[in-house]
């Protein structure tokens, strides 16, 4: 017998005993509260039972577990292998290419230093950076890119009217201006190009010195997929 059932078996003795010496207004009142004891252990018992089965259903075996298990780890295989693919894609590519000045070959794409294509503060491509994106095009044939425009942390001063946004507007004016001129000038198919500007905030060395901020100053042309049956340049 639980302790809860043994105390209102004790309660109703004790109101037995009572009985003899109570009025019946009393004895009706103390019973009333036993029944209502009763009632809040009934409801709590009950709670209980609910708690306990939905913590076992909580921790149960998923029957479809293992197959989602199987699943995930499959589509993990394929973006690893896919990935792989786009990284040896880029090494035949640019490994081997002579690549303009300022320009350097990355596992996912070609990285450019805003200096080689861009005056300081300005979104308009030089000459010289008009000529390295002729050169550089015919090997971006074929590929889905991102072009990504990067700032370091020195806000825009001399052409704050121009850029009233600061950074993040002259990044992704850098970045729609790259992306443009290898869609109208180097013929490059529209629908496989897309440009983000990031600003300051996604930098590659601590701002701290000249020559890292020079880093973050960049342009990142990014492979996102290697379309079927794509021309090699």
């Amino acid at each position: 017998m639980g302790v809860d059932r043994l105390w209102i078996w004790v309660s109703l003795c004790i109101l037995v005993i009572l009985a003899g010496c109570v009025s019946k207004a009393d004895y009706d009142r103390l019973d009333q509260v036993r029944q209502e004891q009763d009632r809040v252990i009934a409801n709590l018992r009950n709670y209980n039972r609910e708690l306990q089965m939905k913590h076992d259903r909580a921790v149960s075996s998923d029957p479809l577990k293992d197959e989602r298990i199987v699943r995930l780890e499959k589509e993990l295989e394929i973006y690893k292998e896919e990935n792989e693919k786009l990284r040896a894609e880029m090494e035949s590519r640019f490994a081997r290419s002579d690549l303009p000045q300022g320009f350097t070959p990355e596992p996912w794409g070609i990285r450019a230093e805003g200096a080689a294509l861009f005056d300081s503060g300005q979104h308009t491509l030089k000459a010289s950076g008009q000529a390295a994106l002729r050169q550089l095009a015919p090997s971006l044939q074929g590929l889905r890119i991102r072009v990504e425009g990067h700032t370091d942390t020195d806000p825009v001063r001399h052409t704050k009217e121009r850029y009233p946004y600061g950074n993040l507007q002259l990044s992704g004016m850098r970045a729609l201006e790259v992306a443009n001129f290898l869609i109208r000038e180097c013929k490059l198919d529209a629908n496989n190009i897309s440009f983000s500007g990031c600003g300051e905030y996604d930098p590659i060395a601590p701002n701290d010195t000249p020559a890292n901020k020079a880093k973050n100053r960049r342009v990142d042309i990014r492979a996102l997929q290697v379309l079927k049956e794509s021309p090699r340049p």
